[in-house]
């Protein structure tokens, strides 16, 4: 119990004081400071966010559709949507106050049993203590702010309401609450499903990783017995590297939770700097959007990425991670990524440059003075030739009008008179390089534009490469901008390095009696050396967490 400092110096003289009202004035402090103390514990850790305008929607109304998709649930009474949104919607559209309320304290029941329920079944060895930690650690407000935040986030399906602030944790309780109510049947399922959407693997492993450090103890995080049992039963009848992990992690998801993954595609550059496809997941346990592939197809990068999920969900390298090779043309990609993505308005224009053949005679006169003359058609270059050998020879003044005889003419002449002198001049012919020309329009904008002598083809290449680089930056300035907004005001803490955890090999062969015991590696689409670099910091992390235990313990919900 908190005592206040002043108080505890009254107490530890009040044996000396004999006088009852002294004595009366110590209890109603006692009484006040644990007034106090429970008016803390009533309202723990509510943070409160300011919104960000350039969040919100234009728009003056809800935009329904679009919100149920983000969240992952569709109503069957949009009432109850727009009842657990009170906080962040205007006025105009605002339902009662104490409904939200309701939504509320009965999503927290919700979400307290979801937890309690997924701690029992996948810490089944663990004592009670254990269990009491992280449950506290998953269900405090701050924990769910965060996982607003980094994985719900709706902002942009409403418009901006006169609140300036919210409480994101209990908007999240409030919508558990719609959705365990939407259904009559599956109304705690559906809401279960939620509630692991958005407190996934990714955010129990950090918070087990806080105990397991306060414990200094490498903890195991075990399967679900339904993922286990469900794994066993997909990769019996075959061996593991002739299965389809997209289809793989599918049927695990459906069956486990009745909902499969979501996948979307960006740009981005592998290792060595190539444009790339890159896929992206989302789905209950999983999270949204945190694990990633390569690939050079939507297919491709598609399968990786559920490769890593799978290995992720199991902790251990159940699909041996691949490695794509470039084998496209940089023109095919783009074409290939713009039917996927459906770019507007793009076009490859090419335009060619050839300069006309130049003809060149020239000659070395006996004295060593050398007789040159180009021009764009034989003739020409002959007759340039040919003045300036007759002036040389001849010893004329270069500015003698020549009447109507051409300078040809005149050398022969000079040559008649002259029998003794020898005199060849050399054809040549100059064949100029062809200048190609290669731009990227998109929306009617100059994207990329190369220009070279070169082959057609590999000016073009260059061009597709460079507009497929300048995609990539763009997007990169897009969602740096949207999270900045997104996570504006929200504290930034120390990542927790994931905990050690069993692997599942003998499931996989269908030996389902005892799981092993001994740990691998978790695969990434992260470069060797950013994993070394992250490993390292994980290192330095954990131990200055070490030394934070006293602090760790004292925070509360």
């Amino acid at each position: 119990m908190f005592i206040p400092k002043f108080l505890t110096l009254t107490l530890s003289i009040e044996p000396f004081l004999r006088n009852e009202e002294m004595k009366q004035f110590i209890s109603l402090l006692l009484l006040f400071s644990i007034l106090i103390e429970a008016s803390h514990a009533g309202k723990p850790n509510k943070e409160r966010y300011t919104l960000i305008k350039e969040n919100f929607s234009e728009t003056e109304s809800i935009n329904f559709k679009g919100l149920q998709n983000h969240i992952g649930h569709q109503f069957k009474d949009e009432t109850l949507l727009q009842e657990a949104l009170y906080p962040l919607l205007p006025k105009a559209l605002k339902k009662e106050e104490e409904k939200y309320n309701h939504l509320e304290f009965l999503g927290d029941a919700v979400l307290g049993t979801t937890i309690r329920e997924y701690l029992v079944k996948r810490f089944a060895d663990q004592e009670r203590s254990f269990l009491v930690k992280a449950y506290e650690l998953l269900t405090r407000n701050k924990t769910l702010t965060e996982a607003y935040l980094k994985q719900l986030s709706i902002e942009e399906y409403l418009p901006f309401p006169e609140n300036k602030k919210c409480e994101y944790c209990n908007v999240i309780e409030a919508l558990i609450g719609a959705i365990h109510l939407d259904d009559a049947e599956k109304g705690y399922r559906n809401a279960k499903k939620f509630v692991m959407n958005i407190l996934n693997d990714h955010v129990i492993q950090e918070k087990i990783s806080i105990i397991a450090t306060e414990k200094s103890i490498a903890l195991g995080i075990n399967l679900l017995p339904e993922i286990k049992k469900h794994l066993a039963e997909v990769s019996k009848n075959q061996p593991i590297e002739k299965i389809n992990p997209k289809s793989f992690l599918g049927e695990v998801l459906l069956k486990t939770w009745s909902a499969a993954p979501t996948y979307t595609l960006s740009l981005a550059l592998n290792n060595e700097g190539d444009p790339a496809v890159e896929a992206r997941i989302s789905g209950i346990q999983i999270g949204k959007n945190q694990i990633k592939g390569i690939g050079y197809t939507a297919k491709e990068a598609e399968e990786n990425v559920a490769r890593n999920a799978i290995n992720f969900i199991c902790q251990e390298v159940v699909f041996p991670p691949l490695h794509p090779i470039f084998s496209k043309t940089y023109i095919a990609f783009l074409n290939g990524w713009s039917t996927t993505k459906k770019i507007p308005g793009l076009k490859i224009t090419d335009t060619l440059k050839i300069d006309p053949t130049i003809f060149r005679y020239q000659a070395i006169l006996n004295d060593g003075f050398l007789i040159k003359g180009e021009g764009n058609t034989k003739r020409l270059a002959k007759e340039e030739a040919s003045k300036q050998a007759y002036h040389h020879l001849a010893d004329a003044d270069s500015s003698v009008d020549n009447g109507s005889r051409n300078y040809r003419t005149l050398l022969r002449e000079w040559f008649d008179r002259n029998p003794n002198s020898i005199f060849n001049f050399e054809e040549h012919i100059i064949q100029p390089d062809t200048l190609y020309t290669t731009q990227i329009i998109i929306n009617q904008t100059l994207i990329s534009e190369k220009k070279g002598a070169g082959k057609a083809v590999d000016i073009r290449e260059t061009a597709c490469r460079d507009a497929l680089i300048y995609l990539i930056q763009q997007q990169e300035i897009r969602e740096k901008e949207i999270e900045s907004r997104k996570m504006a005001g929200k504290p930034v803490d120390k990542i927790i390095p994931d905990s050690k955890t069993a692997p599942i090999a003998s499931i996989i062969k269908a030996d389902t009696s005892q799981p092993s015991t001994s740990s691998k590696t978790t695969p990434s689409s992260t470069p060797k050396k950013k994993q070394i670099k992250k490993s390292n910091k994980a290192k330095k992390e954990t131990a200055s967490l070490n030394t934070e235990k006293g602090s760790v313990k004292k925070k509360k919900a």
